[in-house]
């Protein structure tokens, strides 16, 4: 299994999203983030003055998949994104030597195969109670890390 992490800007996440649906990618993490790269940030004008700005907001998306999935996974972000301009981001892959369920302990080589390609939704579902329905995901302040004291455990 493999890591794709993607560095893109916010404008192009909606267009990466219905990308990768359509090519049957369906689990993600994603995060707001801040950075920059070759540009160095840029310079705005604001009310007659000029403003410095250094770090700039960028989308993170996180994807764990299998070994035959990488290069469609990779060359789908990368058409999505491409702008031919600076800034456009960057794609991050890395080996990922073990996935286990939090709520259940299982290893992620012990799950049917047909449910390793969601493994970002078995994540995020760890962090809420069962009755929460999916709808509800979107409305999760999951900005700070989950502890055993703060689930009153």
């Amino acid at each position: 299994m493999k890591l794709v992490k993607a560095i893109i800007k916010p404008e192009r996440f909606e267009l990466v999203k219905k990308a990768l649906e359509k090519n049957g990618f369906s689990g993600m993490t994603v995060t707001n983030v801040n950075g920059h790269g070759e540009q160095k940030g840029i310079t705005l004008e604001y009310r007659g003055g000029r403003m410095n700005v250094d770090l700039l907001p960028k989308i993170q998306i996180d994807m764990v998949v299998k070994y035959d999935q990488v290069d469609l996974l990779v060359n789908t972000i990368a058409e999505s994104c491409r702008t031919g301009r600076v800034g456009d981001g960057r794609i991050f892959v890395a080996p990922v030597e073990k996935v286990v369920r939090i709520r259940t302990g299982e290893s992620l080589d012990e799950l049917p195969i047909e449910r390793m390609a969601d493994t970002a939704t078995y994540a995020i579902s760890d962090l809420i109670s069962p009755a929460t329905e999916k709808e509800d995901y979107a409305s999760l302040d999951i900005s700070q890390p989950v502890t055993a004291q703060s689930k009153g455990v």
